[in-house]
């Protein structure tokens, strides 16, 4: 993965399957990079991880464009899904950064 690359990923909003079109717009990998995502609220997600006490502290900020209307309404109620969609994918990332760490310290 490295700046320019692409996936769609598919989120479920009230039952609802939503895709959303993803894109690296920064990769300094594996210490930070951002993600633009295409789609409901168009989210901005930059990821920085950080050597701290003998392991890695990952910080993740996500800035949603505020979206009106159904769709809004929709992503409020949907919420503690995303919040739980969003803390397992930060889980793999956080299990694939330390083994890229391990790899570059090999």
């Amino acid at each position: 993965i490295g700046v320019g690359s692409t996936w769609v990923q598919v989120l479920k909003i009230l039952g609802k399957n939503t895709e959303m079109r993803a894109v690296v717009t920064e990769c300094q990998a594996p210490e930070a990079g951002t993600v633009q995502f295409y789609g409901p609220g168009d989210p901005r997600v930059t990821t920085d991880i950080t050597e701290e006490g003998g392991g890695s502290r990952l910080t993740q900020t996500m800035d949603i464009v505020e979206v009106g209307g159904l769709m809004g309404f929709a992503l409020r109620v949907a919420r503690s899904t995303i919040e739980h969609d969003l803390n397992e994918a930060l889980r793999r990332q956080k299990v694939a950064a330390e083994e890229t760490l391990d790899e570059k310290e090999a």
